[in-house]
């Protein structure tokens, strides 16, 4: 990837598509019968709507790399200077394009990115809202209508016009997973050697009896690395004979885990983090931790909401195709359909 970043000036990752293309066709494994290039879910959209032909949302088309997401176009300069031909790449259409029709004339949209779908469905009121999301990982985003490049952010194009900012944690509940498997090999180790089932439960009544806590851990939380830095390691600081118990490093945790998004939040202009008003939490983590869903209310300052609706991205992907139908106006009006179970 080095020469590659190297000769085009873009940043790109392992998991970029074009990244992929770029290395099979520099090593000659680009099948000579191959036609276009496009992400799995472009793909299903094609063969469900009966195509032949897969086009791409921009928010799927940045997925790849080397996307201008400012103007919402390839960047065909670098493409060539990677000696990559633009005639494999499908056409970026506007969104919410019909791209066919399924069984009994069921109308078919292209796909749009996983962390736009999220937050179309999650969100009510894009400009006034944060998102958090704490599942395996974490991500913050939150929503701007005009194009702007933060470091240690990423900038997303989001359906209908606009962008996301986004930050993304590589831990986020993971953490949480590495503290419970802690404990509960602890348990197995020293007890009578039985599979000791999970501990999440007991974890969350911990709290429920032991706070608030005197003298609090510092956890960083960073345990796998960060997108810039994946040799980055966590760290638990402050520790003191008063305050190395479960309930410090259960509380310790939640807190790190709150305060990796903050940072993120920290880096958002002016204008975007001053017309916020609500904090909107999805993903496992938030939703089955109340100590969790409370400790980011308090680090953020806000008031948290829940979408009532589990699956955020399939709602998000509904909504898409009801603006592509007409029966919603548009995206930034979409997330008007959605209820929420907390905060209100």
């Amino acid at each position: 990837m080095d020469w590659l970043e190297r000769e085009t000036g873009h940043s790109v990752a392992a998991g970029f598509g074009l990244v992929t293309h770029a290395v099979l066709a520099r090593q000659g494994n680009v099948p000579d019968q191959a036609s276009t290039l496009c992400t799995i879910a472009d793909y299903a959209a094609m063969r469900m709507g009966g195509g032949r032909v897969p086009v791409m949302d921009p928010s799927m088309a940045a997925s790849l790399g080397f996307f201008d997401v400012e103007h919402g176009r390839f960047d065909k300069d670098a493409l060539s200077i990677a000696g990559l031909h633009d005639r494999m790449l499908p056409r970026v259409v506007s969104t919410a394009t019909r791209v066919g029709a399924a069984d009994r004339g069921i109308p078919v949209f292209h796909a749009i990115g996983d962390n736009q779908a999220s937050f179309l469905g999650s969100v009510r009121d894009p400009e006034q809202s944060l998102l958090i999301n704490i599942g395996t990982g974490a991500q913050m985003t939150a929503y701007t209508g005009r194009y702007c490049a933060i470091e240690g952010l990423e900038t997303r194009p989001y359906p209908g016009g606009g962008f996301l900012l986004v930050g993304a944690s590589l831990s986020g509940g993971k953490s949480y997973a590495m503290l419970e498997t802690f404990f509960r090999s602890v348990l197995e180790w020293f007890g009578d050697g039985r599979d000791v089932p999970p501990l999440y439960g007991k974890m969350e009544e911990l709290l429920d009896r032991f706070r608030p806590l005197a003298r609090p851990l510092q956890v960083s939380t960073r345990f796998y690395g960060t997108r810039t830095d994946p040799e980055q390691t966590g760290s638990i600081r402050g520790i003191g004979p008063d305050n190395f118990t479960p309930a410090h490093l259960v509380s310790g945790f939640l807190e790190g885990m709150a305060d990796e998004l903050f940072d993120f939040c920290k880096r958002l202009p002016d204008a975007v983090r001053g017309r916020i008003e609500r904090l909107v939490g999805s993903g496992n983590a938030i939703r089955h931790n109340r100590h969790l869903r409370r400790i980011c209310e308090e680090r953020f300052g806000l008031p948290l909401s829940v979408p009532r609706i589990a699956e955020e991205a399939s709602v998000g992907a509904a909504l898409h195709a009801a603006v592509g139908l007409g029966i919603v106006k548009d995206h930034r009006s979409a997330g008007r359909c959605l209820t929420y179970d907390c905060g209100e």
